[in-house]
């Protein structure tokens, strides 16, 4: 296999220049820009131009690849070349490329953020490897990557990783920071990894080492009520905690 050999346009092979594995991604940016040209457009055209075609090319690596933040920069700088109507390179930027990716409702045009669209499938891609721990893929990375360790509590970066998992660390990241866990029985949920006290938004912390010896909600309710352990929670938890987990 060539190290050059590409897949729909996806690399087979990462090397150590990501730019030069990517740079196909740049090259569809400049045979569409070569046939339209932005000074013959109306801001409107270059509009759906930049919406329709140009957001559209790298959304299939993207679903897999984490992008360079360097051609992430190229494709934004020929996107915004584009759309002001640059003469041979040459032009002014009147508004941040920034605030054009803010909503129309927040005076924006509403353009997507070349990062954010990298960050959105891979946290998908992260969500799907954790509710679907039976399926092929999760289990060759569970048995690469996180061997013995819940895919949703891993913290530390893996050393000599491949650069498809580098994407899915990513999105794994975005993932522990916004998922918020449903206790019910509380047989899944875990005291210390995740964040499940309502108004609480973050990761409650033991402010004992002998508390770690309680791993699971469950172990919170007593078992012939289905009720909180007023006792334990006191012991466990500071007054306010205590509070909004017997609100919940």
């Amino acid at each position: 296999m060539h190290k050059k050999e590409k897949h729909l346009g996806s690399p087979l092979i990462i090397g150590k220049s990501k730019i030069q594995d990517f740079e196909d991604i740049k090259l569809a940016f400049d045979r569409r820009l070569g046939t339209w040209k932005g000074t013959t457009m109306h801001q409107a055209g270059r509009t759906t131009m930049v919406k329709a075609v140009l957001n559209s090319i790298p959304t299939y690596q993207m679903s897999t690849f984490k992008m360079p933040k360097k051609m992430l920069k190229k494709l934004d700088t020929a996107q915004r070349k584009f759309w002001w109507g640059f003469k041979y390179g040459n032009g002014t930027n009147l508004v941040a490329w920034q605030n054009m990716c803010i909503s129309k409702d927040h005076g924006g045009l509403a353009f997507r953020d070349l990062e954010m669209l990298n960050h959105a499938p891979l946290t998908k891609l992260a969500w799907r490897i954790h509710h679907q721990e039976d399926h092929l893929l999760s289990k060759i990375l569970k048995a690469k990557y996180h061997k013995g360790e819940n895919f949703l509590h891993i913290t530390s970066q893996k050393h000599n990783s491949s650069w498809v998992w580098k994407g899915i660390e990513q999105g794994l990241t975005i993932l522990q920071h916004k998922c918020f866990m449903e206790v019910n029985n509380g047989k899944k949920t875990m005291i210390w990894k995740d964040k499940w006290i309502l108004g609480h938004n973050a990761l409650v912390v033991p402010a004992d080492i002998s508390h770690y010896q309680y791993t699971f909600v469950s172990e919170l309710i007593t078992p012939d009520t289905s009720s909180w352990n007023i006792h334990l929670l006191n012991t466990l938890f500071q007054p306010d905690i205590v509070d909004k987990i017997k609100n919940m």
